[in-house]
């Protein structure tokens, strides 16, 4: 005779996807695949000193420049590797003066990434449209990826934007170990690990600070 018991009943025999919702909402970390890595470029314009390299002065009426990768502090246009591709998922901002975002694929002008409102949060979750994959999706050739900021106002802006995307290997070796970076005070370039984020410039002497992404988690 087999043995009965008693067992706690969990669930309505549906798949259970309540980890997959709350970890979505919290934000924790990303689901990154082996092969993926992050890509942020962004910056940010205050009075306020930084030794991040994408925190720069406020930005004058009527100029236009172009956001920094995170990960070097080199200005964009970002070279999307052959043998990767590049889709950015997320952006969001917040300014004190209306501003004006264009992006651009291969030189050319793509799409509006949005016109901010002075004092309006900016957010996007998910822009499809500034994408590697929509033209080459087996990377078969290099891509490079530019995005500008007007600022359209009358006065001196503040505040700043970000964009993040997903870097993906569709069948080619790995990245090199190495980045090259510049540094925010006098602008020289010199190549550091990947994983190095706080550097003093060899040249003028000064602490600048990037981001290192290689080593996102991901969140199962």
């Amino acid at each position: 005779m087999a043995e009965t018991f008693v067992v706690e009943t969990r669930g309505i025999g549906k798949p259970d996807y309540s980890k997959n919702v709350s970890s979505a909402i919290e934000r924790r970390g990303l689901r990154l695949e082996y092969h993926q890595t992050l890509v942020i470029v962004g910056i940010v314009f205050s009075a306020i000193p930084s030794p991040y390299v994408w925190v720069q002065p406020p930005l004058a009426p009527g100029v236009t420049v172009h956001l920094m990768d995170n990960m070097t502090g080199v200005v964009l246009p970002l070279m999307v590797p052959q043998g990767y591709t590049l889709e950015m998922i997320t952006a969001g901002g917040a300014f004190t003066e209306d501003v004006m975002l264009w992006a651009y694929l291969d030189g050319f002008l793509v799409t509006n990434m949005g016109i901010a409102v002075s004092g309006l949060p900016y957010y996007e979750n998910q822009i499809v449209s500034l994408s590697t994959t929509l033209r080459d999706p087996d990377g078969d050739f290099p891509h490079p990826v530019d995005v500008t900021l007007t600022n359209m106002g009358a006065g001196a802006l503040q505040g700043g934007v970000q964009l993040v995307g997903i870097l993906e290997a569709v069948g080619t070796p790995e990245l090199p170990p190495v980045k090259t970076v510049r540094c925010k005070w006098c602008g020289h370039q010199h190549s550091v690990p990947n994983e190095t984020t706080d550097i003093i410039c060899p040249k003028c002497g000064k602490l600048f600070i990037v981001y290192t992404l290689g080593k996102v988690k991901k969140v199962g």
